[in-house]
């Protein structure tokens, strides 16, 4: 892959949305673009970020809070673990929970004869998602890590990398559409291997693992599994370390009816520079969008009244599929 941010936000902003930054628009990410192309299912939200929102780039932009993607709260791998918003808080039973939402709707109606604002109705449909999602089992259950065995726990591997990745095998069974894992510290320039020997194996484990137990289950050709970061590392050493280098770098697809096996592109022999095939940020989002079954190439409008399009108008990359 290669593009031109080298500076984190701005790449992280790039690889999140497909668009380069810009100071009049706030673009949304490919989670919430999902979201709101096909929306939940059996009640659960269609977006997650486990544990957290990773960055203020994987939110919904100017596509509203409705799409935007659900947190956990608290990590997997914590052993006091509990997702927030999934039952109702202390000293609210059922009843005075039916009170505040009749209030909440006839509040909303009178602001929306006042005013129409797609705000408010955005508002309206996330209000709307959150109680389905306070009353559903089917979500608590999902997002019960404790109901694993111990011994695919251990395979998984008891730390972050392993625990936040089977979470999202149990979302995608239950039918969440769109899960992204954060597993950060990567951000090395010096003492690299002191530092590789901390964060490699864990993800190693568990991102093997996350790959062989959908496999054995049947879902990995119906899941897409992306591993990218906002940019690489330049080769070579210089006085600080390994700088950053979005010139290029990789990233990695599994399932999703992608070719296994299959390498695209290909570096010069130093690894500094794209020598063959060359991977843009909107031509990954648009490869992305084709194994997921949307419509690339349907303009969404922005609230300048701008259409945009997935990738920024780029095609996917057909080689990448079986």
């Amino acid at each position: 892959m290669t593009h031109g941010e080298a500076a984190h936000e701005r790449g992280t902003h790039n690889m999140f949305t497909g668009y380069r930054p810009s100071p009049a628009l706030t673009y949304p990410s490919f989670g919430s673009v999902v979201s709101h192309e096909f929306g939940p299912r059996e009640n659960l939200p269609p977006y997650v970020c486990l544990p957290k929102l990773p960055a203020s780039d994987a939110g919904a932009g100017y596509l509203g809070s409705a799409y935007g993607p659900f947190t956990l709260g608290s990590d997997p791998a914590s052993d006091n673990f509990t997702v927030r918003d999934l039952s109702l808080p202390g000293g609210v039973d059922t009843g005075r929970f039916s009170t505040r939402q009749k209030l909440r709707d006839i509040v909303g109606r009178h602001f929306q004869k006042m005013e129409d604002n797609s705000n408010l109705e955005a508002m309206d449909e996330f209000y709307a998602r959150a109680y389905d999602l306070v009353g559903s089992a089917r979500a608590r259950a999902a997002f019960d890590i404790t109901a694993e065995p111990a011994h695919v726990r251990d395979q998984y591997g008891r730390n972050q990398a392993g625990q936040r990745m089977l979470l999202a095998r149990r979302l995608v069974g239950a039918g969440v559409r769109f899960i992204e894992v954060k597993h950060d510290g990567w951000d090395h320039h010096k003492a690299l291997a002191d530092e590789m020997s901390e964060v490699a194996p864990v993800f190693d484990q568990a991102f093997a693992t996350l790959i062989t137990d959908l496999e054995q289950r049947g879902m990995l050709d119906s899941t897409l599994v992306v591993v990218a970061t906002e940019f690489g590392r330049k080769p070579a050493f210089d006085g600080d370390g390994r700088s950053h280098h979005p010139v290029c770098f990789s990233t990695v697809l599994a399932g999703g009816g992608t070719k296994a096996g299959f390498v695209y592109g290909k570096s010069d022999d130093m690894g500094y520079y794209v020598d063959e095939n060359a991977v843009s940020v909107g031509a990954f989002h648009a490869s992305i969008a084709f194994a997921a079954g949307m419509e690339i190439e349907k303009p969404a409008m922005s609230p300048s009244g701008r259409p945009m399009s997935v990738g920024d108008g780029e095609k996917p990359i057909l080689e990448l599929f079986a």
